[in-house]
């Protein structure tokens, strides 16, 4: 009879023991905040876990990113969907602000009187420090007094400088340049203004160019960054107006001018 009774205490203590092991859960908790709570299935000391969670999917789990396992209570339904929708977060990388190195930079013009697209290569050699060579396309509409005796394209080469203002990953920067505008003649845009059966032909030659511009720099975690800025691009350009007359006479005459161009200008880089 007693021996029945042991036996009888064993089969309880064990099925207790198995109801309270049911009842609870492994949960692992990582360095960036994300719970996971399951069935432990793998477990590679210091290197990584392995947990089963629910609806059967596994995540390895790194052993340098975890902060404790526990054993606890399983928790509901509606608190695991929560628990799910934050483990499957990934983080991006932190933002680290580079000092140095090689940079890129494209900038498409949409400006009062021109449009075009500039590529500027160079190396930076710390906040303030952005130095590089840049090419490019213009092609100017207008001058400032409506003309177009100085419209067509323009092939700017230049020298470009610029730098950060604060080492943030939203940050306002400033940007100048200097150099030379190639503008092939004649004018597309610019061929003759008639007079009767006359005509007067127009060529233009380019200039000494200069810039300047100040916006904000977006940079992302992936180190590609944005810019939006306001800008103000100054050209020279000469040209010259050979005039021909119905009387069979005529003349020819030579100017220059500065165009000032006022604008924004969208950008990408790394």
């Amino acid at each position: 009879m007693r021996s029945h009774s042991i036996a009888l205490m064993l089969a309880l203590f064990f099925c207790a023991s198995a109801f309270s092991q049911g009842d609870r859960e492994d949960v692992i908790y990582m360095k960036n905040g994300s719970i996971y709570r399951g069935t432990i299935i793998e477990q590679v000391p210091s290197v990584s876990y392995k947990i089963e969670i629910a609806g059967g999917s596994v995540i390895v789990a790194q052993a340098g990113e975890v902060t404790k396992i526990t054993k606890e209570p399983k928790t509901s339904a509606a608190t695991e969907y929560i628990y799910k929708d934050v483990r499957v977060r990934r983080p991006l990388p932190d933002y680290q602000f580079r000092p140095k190195g090689y940079f890129f930079q494209g900038q498409v013009l949409l400006e009062a009187l021109e449009f075009g697209f500039r590529i500027v290569n160079g190396y930076k050699f710390g906040q303030f420090g952005y130095l590089g060579l840049g090419v490019g396309v213009d092609g100017v509409i207008l001058d400032i007094h409506g003309s177009t005796d100085y419209a067509g394209a323009y092939f700017p080469i230049f020298v470009h400088y610029g730098g950060d203002i604060l080492k943030t990953q939203i940050t306002p920067f400033y940007s100048v340049e200097a150099g030379y505008a190639f503008h092939p003649a004649p004018s597309p845009l610019s061929p003759a203004n008639i007079y009767g059966s006359g005509s007067d032909v127009v060529t233009a030659s380019g200039g000494f160019m200069a810039g300047a511009g100040f916006g904000v720099r977006f940079k992302s975690r992936r180190k590609v960054h944005f810019d939006l800025s306001a800008h103000v691009d100054f050209k020279q350009s000469f040209a010259t107006i050979n005039t021909e007359s119905t009387y069979g006479y005529g003349y020819e005459y030579s100017e220059h001018t500065i165009l000032i161009i006022p604008g924004i200008r969208f950008g990408v880089g790394f």
